[in-house]
């Protein structure tokens, strides 16, 4: 599937929308990580505490339990009350608040997604929880104003896959981008695993240029659990600074293949 692999970049020289339409004539949808959503890129939001803890809430009050949120959901909670797990008021006050949340949650998530309000369901997390609460738990949100554009990004981007989802499980894989090719940037990547790992554009214009070239380089190498496809362009500056590596790598028995361009 998709999701098992991904092409990363230090920068792209095309617009990201270029790429699409070769990925779409495979039957592939090509999911920009980079793009923002408000003023919160994708790929931040799905780090986000704020966020995951809102998706998690969301499984548990529609009955998805993939990812274990129950375990998520209380602790957090927890975490939101200053409540001690290891005590058994702790435990049940958590328990008892997390089935609130999830109670409430699902009465606003009855219908299909396509016609539920994302603004609606971010407010009842909200309800529960405000805004004082996280910023006075997770050192995140302590500052400045970066709350509120994780809660206007995560409301813009649930509505979004919210309104292509034609049910609650299709919601949470478009959330995940369980069915996309996740294009990222390498500094993005950091704390992510893929099957595949495909660099795009792997020469002169974009490695190799200093030390901090070659530190993002070997971060995105180690993103790969199984396999790595490298690609470069004659019409690039060159391969002169990465040439050692495709030495290597033609001496390890690696095939190279020149794609030409469609017509």
């Amino acid at each position: 599937g998709g999701q098992n692999w991904t092409p990363m970049g230090g920068h792209f020289s095309k617009p990201i929308d270029s790429f699409a339409p070769q990925f779409n004539s495979f039957g592939l949808e090509l999911r920009n990580e980079a793009r923002l959503v408000g003023k919160v890129a994708i790929q931040d939001l799905m780090k986000d505490t704020f966020f995951r803890f809102l998706i998690s809430a969301m499984r548990l009050a529609t009955g998805h339990r993939d990812g274990n949120p129950f375990s998520f959901v209380r602790n957090s909670i927890a975490e939101l009350e200053g409540l001690d797990l290891a005590t058994d008021k702790g435990h049940t006050g958590a328990l008892r608040l997390t089935r609130m949340l999830s109670e409430d949650l699902n009465e606003a998530l009855k219908g299909t997604p396509d016609s539920s309000s994302s603004e609606e369901v971010v407010q009842v997390l909200l309800n529960h929880f405000d805004q004082t609460s996280f910023r006075n738990t997770f050192r995140e949100y302590s500052g400045g104003d970066r709350l509120e554009h994780i809660i206007r990004s995560s409301a813009e981007f649930l509505g979004e896959c919210m309104s292509a989802s034609y049910d609650w499980g299709d919601l949470f894989d478009r959330v995940d981008g369980k069915n996309s090719v996740k294009l990222m940037t390498i500094h993005k990547s950091k704390g992510l695993e893929f099957h595949t790992v495909v660099f795009l554009d792997l020469n002169d214009d974009a490695f190799w240029g200093g030390t901090d070239d070659s530190n993002v380089f070997f971060v995105a190498l180690s993103r790969a659990m199984e396999r790595v496809v490298f690609s470069f362009r004659k019409d690039a500056k060159g391969i002169g600074n990465v040439k050692h590596l495709y030495d290597l790598l033609s001496s390890s028995g690696v095939s190279f293949y020149e794609l030409q361009q469609p017509s």
